[in-house]
């Protein structure tokens, strides 16, 4: 954030957090005032700076359950406008000058990254959540430690969209490529997890878009959106797989293994096997 010029706001997410006005305050009737949340209050301020990037930072996202307090943002989250509703938490007399009949824009510019910890006594992340977001685990993040210094820049919304929108259009994708993730994805849908076939369509062909866009070799990328697959949907106690599955699944990653650089995904396919064998 600070590299590119962003905002950026932590949130801790507790594991008390039940429903959206643990998310975004609430009106206290005693005082006749609206306690608002760092998290509404990020957003808020977004709306007098709707040319610079907001990013808001859910750490430990699932130490409470993401789809109940995080519904008014998942439930608009492929809306044109995204419309955070406090009307009926405030007087109507003590409207927000930016948020006219206590409805506030949740504009574009405002970015949501969620850290996910996978230990006992957190909660499963659903399925329609993963669909919505773009995974990245940070166990496979190298950083080599003689980093050069570089010089910050400054990137604005609308550079960043026009950046992103020529990188979608102009990105050409290997036809092979496409198909090999298309039929493994057909696969992982049919015996493990129910997968909108369009939605699924529209977010690998964005993600390896993007990925080439920012200098990533093609071979790489494949391997990185299937191991974002396995690592949201598979990689978990208490999804129900078939060994006999995973097997010819890491068959199947095995023999395009030195063509896509399949490693991570083979390793990550071994892992659920040694669980179950555990288990």
């Amino acid at each position: 954030a600070k590299f590119t010029g962003a905002d950026c706001t932590d949130i801790d997410v507790l594991p008390g957090w039940r429903d959206e006005k643990d998310l975004i305050g609430f009106y206290n009737d005693y005082s006749k005032t609206f306690h608002a949340t760092p998290f509404l209050t990020s957003v808020y301020k977004s709306t007098y700076r709707t040319n610079t990037m907001n990013l808001i930072v859910m750490d430990e996202i699932n130490n409470a359950r993401v789809e109940k307090y995080f519904a008014p943002i998942i439930n608009q989250i492929n809306s044109d406008k995204k419309i955070i509703d406090i009307q009926s938490e405030i007087d109507d007399e003590k409207y927000p000058l930016n948020a006219p009949f206590g409805l506030l824009d949740c504009a574009d510019n405002n970015w949501f990254i969620g850290v996910e910890v996978r230990d006992e006594g957190k909660y499963r992340i659903p399925e329609k959540v993963y669909g919505i977001a773009t995974v990245v685990d940070v166990r496979v993040c190298k950083v080599d430690e003689k980093v050069d210094y570089v010089k910050p820049i400054t990137v604005n919304y609308l550079s960043f969209i026009r950046a992103k929108k020529q990188a979608l259009e102009n990105a050409v994708l290997d036809k092979k490529e496409l198909e090999f993730i298309d039929k493994l994805c057909a696969f992982m849908n049919e015996h493990f997890v129910s997968l909108d076939k369009d939605a699924r369509e529209n977010k690998y062909k964005n993600f390896l878009k993007m990925f080439y866009a920012c200098g990533g070799d093609s071979k790489v990328g494949v391997n990185k959106y299937l191991y974002s697959l396995l690592t949201s949907y598979l990689d978990d106690s208490s999804i129900a797989v078939n060994k006999k599955d995973l097997k010819y699944l890491k068959s199947r990653l095995i023999v395009r293994s030195e063509e896509y650089r399949m490693q991570e995904s083979i390793d990550m396919v071994d892992k659920m096997i040694e669980r179950m064998a555990k288990d």
